[in-house]
């Protein structure tokens, strides 16, 4: 399952990152890697963006990369 098919206010496990090296390297300076827990907050209108929350920080993904976020649903 990837994280754009979590609906708001749920919350996951990644289990998996299918990303570039660039992309993995900006998730992991944001605080988003493998193990950890995410909730997704709410979408934008038309599902462009959606904002996560990482341990404390909150972060606005693009549709097209959350689709590289494999999740498993707690």
């Amino acid at each position: 399952m990837s994280l754009n098919e979590l609906k708001d206010g749920s919350v996951a496990l990644i289990t998996n990152i299918n990303a570039d090296d660039e992309l993995k390297l900006r998730f992991f300076s944001l605080g988003v890697n493998e193990n950890k827990k995410i909730t997704k907050l709410r979408s934008s209108l038309g599902r462009a963006t959606m904002e996560i929350l990482v341990d404390s920080t909150c972060i606005i993904l693009r549709h097209e990369e959350a689709e590289k976020i494999s999740i498993q649903e707690l």
